[in-house]
């Protein structure tokens, strides 16, 4: 298990994230996050658990097509988010509710044995021990119970996460040098799927499939790719390692790789894989 610094950082990370996250990446997930649902027989469940829910919203989706009565148990490290989680939840028709909690991913304190699914959509990649997480998946799924993930896969087929990176680097820029170091390696739990595979099985699981699945956003000029990703949180912290003058000059380079791309017919995405593990 990691330590509790590394657990406080991944939550004040994601606190940070929770309003722009609702705003304007929510809706973006729920592609994934439908299709771990159908992976994972959710829909005819009787208990079904989700580690990671962000603000809700794929949960809610869900919900509604559950067996009513079924036991739906929402988690995120994130008090915001969970926050969020929570108001979805009270407007949900009786039947259909769920019940929110913020809950460490890898340490639930759950009861063994007591889900038929979970699901964890984004974040396998994120969580401090990866395989602490797997294994507590384990623990908690019933005997036949099925864990379904995603995470982030192949970097060079995710401009949603490369092209600001790439226009600071057209730039000249070598933000290394500047003392900037990102908080994580986004790609590097999936850069590797048949250890992956084996991590799955040393887990505890008995059988592991895995697939790729662009997550596409919705952006159709690169003008509004741009003004999203200048108000993220995450790219405001690079904003900081650059001058004024630097700042101004990257948004037109931005806007311009991002129109490049989409005149191509290609939507700005990221690339991730889809897991299923049975127990």
């Amino acid at each position: 298990m990691a330590t509790e610094e590394q657990y406080t950082a991944v939550r004040n990370q994601w606190d940070a994230m929770s309003a722009f996250f609702h705003d304007n990446l929510q809706s973006n997930t729920l592609a994934l996050a439908n299709q771990l649902a159908s992976l994972s027989k959710a829909y005819t469940a009787d208990s079904v658990l989700e580690l990671g829910a962000g603000c809700g919203g794929s949960a809610a989706a869900r919900a509604l097509l559950m067996r009513p009565g079924a036991k739906h148990v929402v988690s995120d490290i994130a008090e915001k988010m969970v926050a969020y989680c929570k108001e979805l939840a009270e407007d949900m028709p009786e039947g259909r509710k769920f019940e929110a909690r913020v809950l460490n991913a890898e340490d639930t304190g759950l009861d063994s044995d007591s889900f038929d699914t979970i699901i964890a959509n984004l974040v396998l990649h994120l969580t401090p021990s990866a395989d602490t997480l797997l294994k507590e998946g384990v623990r908690l799924l019933k005997k036949g119970g099925r864990f379904a993930a995603s995470f982030w896969g192949d970097e060079s087929k995710s401009p949603m996460f490369t092209l600001v990176p790439d226009s600071i680097k057209e730039m000249g820029i070598n933000m290394a040098e500047r003392g900037f170091c990102p908080p994580y390696n986004r790609y590097a739990f999936g850069s590797d799927l048949e250890a992956v595979k084996r991590r799955c099985i040393e887990a505890g699981f008995s059988k592991v499939f895995t697939y790729g699945c662009p997550m596409n956003l919705d952006y159709v000029t690169g003008e509004d790719f741009a003004e999203a990703q200048f108000n993220q949180p995450q790219v405001k912290k690079v904003l900081t390692f650059l001058s004024e003058e630097e700042a101004e000059k990257l948004k037109p380079i931005v806007i311009r790789k991002a129109n490049e791309l989409l005149s191509t017919g290609t939507l700005i995405s990221s690339y991730a894989t889809m897991l299923l593990a049975v127990k």
